[in-house]
């Protein structure tokens, strides 16, 4: 009877080991593993900048504007922003040019006697493997309300006078601070910095009035024109004595 019942739990663990080997064969293909759920794909990096509107400047001056660029999905990378079709004489600034999203530029537009008008162009910016995005935006260049500011740094006085003869020589030119459209000239018709003439623009008609004044023991007068680039003077010098009698004529570039 021990015998029999020997035999009969052998028979039983033969056939759970077989039902075991079955289950184990019927999860094998080919001898590969069934594959596994398809991965999520990663989501593609995508962002945008904000800031970007339309604003002005005077001929000579700078403005600024606050840009702002958000990571929308994906994993961030570098975006780069620049500016495109800017008008003649206009430059563009960022500061940070580039980073890695959230962050936030200031762009500066410095205009440099850009004629009056307004400007169409674009604030652009790039990822890795996105190409170019442009975003438009237009700038309007207001006329001075200062002329006198076209007017700041070294010149050239080419002059022609009835005694002295023609010759050339540097002279300094500035806005006067506390005027509105009148210059200094260092170095007027004398070659020397330590003196100087004040003069009066008149942006309606282009001309400049150097009224009566004396610099140096003489008393210069005189009138002429402007432009952006330019002045150019008839003026007379005069001393006391009358040793110095001579009428000028000079022009002033840059």
């Amino acid at each position: 009877m021990a015998k029999a019942l020997r035999n009969r739990l052998n028979t039983a663990l033969a056939m759970a080991a077989l039902v075991v080997i079955a289950s184990v064969t019927g999860c094998k293909k080919g001898g590969d593993e069934e594959p596994g759920p398809d991965p999520t794909p990663q989501e593609l990096f995508s962002y945008k900048v904000d800031g970007v509107r339309d604003t002005s400047v005077e001929r000579i001056g700078e403005v600024r504007l606050q840009l702002s660029v958000k990571p929308l999905a994906g994993k961030s990378d570098v975006v780069k922003l620049n500016a495109a079709d800017l008008p003649l004489g206009v430059k563009a600034s960022f500061t940070p040019q580039s980073g890695v999203p959230p962050f936030v530029s200031v762009m500066t537009l410095t205009a440099n006697k850009t004629p009056e008008g307004k400007y169409n162009f674009y604030v652009t910016d790039s990822a890795r493997g996105k190409g170019i995005s442009n975003h438009p935006m237009s700038l309007t260049i207001r006329p001075y309300v200062n002329f006198a500011v076209a007017f700041n740094g070294t010149y050239t006085e080419a002059h022609n006078c009835s005694q002295s003869g023609p010759t050339e020589f540097p002279v300094y030119i500035e806005p006067v601070p506390t005027y509105i459209n009148r210059i200094i000239i260092k170095g007027f018709w004398t070659k020397s910095w330590s003196q100087s003439i004040f003069a009066d623009l008149n942006p309606q008609n282009k001309t400049v009035n150097v009224p009566v004044q004396k610099a140096g023991g003489v008393t210069y007068q005189g009138l002429g024109t402007f432009n952006d680039n330019e002045i150019v003077i008839n003026y007379t010098v005069v001393d006391s004595s009358g040793l110095v009698n001579e009428s000028c004529q000079a022009t002033f570039k840059q």
